[in-house]
């Protein structure tokens, strides 16, 4: 069996963390939200034996606590559990946040509990489902013992251990943020870009999530260059020319189409397949 588990926050993030450590044998001991509510709910599915607001004692937290509130509110929920005085010598406490270090669970450290970041690389809503664990990759950072448990946790969750630094953690964050918010927003300029053509930006978004999905799974090739296709890569000029006198009815598409095609140019030089004419010639092109 694995240890008991507390889990603060019943957002998306807390409720499919909390299911799917369930199905891999935890023991769901308490759950706590500012909507008493949305714990309560939980609680009943999973049999937890304590739900509220926050805890009101250390008896009320399990061996493994996690803190899944957003990156704004940890240091308030830090310090609500520091503030008791409780001894917290029995616990590990991790928050969830991709942004933050250990370091903002310091205070629980000085109350005896062992603390680390636990942040699972993945996007998630209110039906994710448990199962959205696996193959992902969790970063993990802090005191030796608490990184240790959660490594047992994340191969639990069939998922991959990602040890970082904590001054790397922003910039993960950061580069996720890149990968997946801005692939949302640049699917969503796609679809404005076809609908100045006529093509309903739906429809349009509804036919390229094929091409998106096999883009993205084209992404994981250690050698980017090597996938990457489109009139750029293959040194087209003629082709690029007329996207960008198409563009020009849209200024912000216009110059947000060049930025991203001049970021194209510099990633193409390094396969074979465009000379180094045409990238002058396309460099020229998108500067205009």
């Amino acid at each position: 069996m694995g240890k008991t588990v507390s889990i603060i926050g019943i957002g998306a993030l807390g409720k499919t963390l909390a299911r799917a450590l369930e199905l891999q044998g935890y023991k769901i001991y308490s759950l706590f939200n500012r909507t008493v509510s949305k714990a309560e709910d939980l609680g009943s599915e999973l049999n937890a034996g304590i739900v509220g607001s926050i805890p009101e004692s250390a008896g009320d937290l399990g061996e493994l606590t996690f803190i899944t509130v957003a990156d704004d509110a940890i240091g308030a929920v830090t310090g609500q559990l520091a503030g008791q005085l409780w001894d917290l010598s029995s616990c590990t406490i991790a928050h969830c946040s991709g942004n933050e270090s250990s370091e903002i669970l310091e205070p629980l450290s000085g109350a005896g509990a062992e603390i680390a970041a636990f942040h699972p690389l993945q996007t998630f809503n209110p039906t994710s489902a448990p199962g959205i664990f696996r193959d992902i990759y969790i970063s993990l950072e802090g005191q030796a013992g608490a990184v240790d448990q959660l490594e047992l946790v994340v191969s639990r969750l069939g998922a991959h251990p990602l040890h970082v630094t904590p001054e790397a953690k922003s910039y993960l964050h950061a580069a996720a943020v890149m990968a997946s918010n801005y692939l949302i927003t640049l699917v969503h300029l796609s679809g404005e870009i076809a609908g100045l053509g006529g093509v309903d930006p739906w429809e349009a978004r509804k036919a390229l999530h094929a091409l998106v999905r096999t883009t993205a799974e084209n992404a994981s090739a250690e050698k980017l260059s090597s996938v990457l296709s489109g009139p750029i890569a293959r040194g087209d000029l003629k082709t690029v020319k007329k996207h960008v006198q198409l563009l020009e009815q849209n200024e912000h598409l216009a110059s947000l189409y060049k930025r991203l095609g001049l970021e194209t140019v510099a990633l193409a030089r390094q396969k074979e397949g465009i000379t180094d004419e045409e990238v002058v010639q396309i460099t020229k092109l998108l500067k205009d």
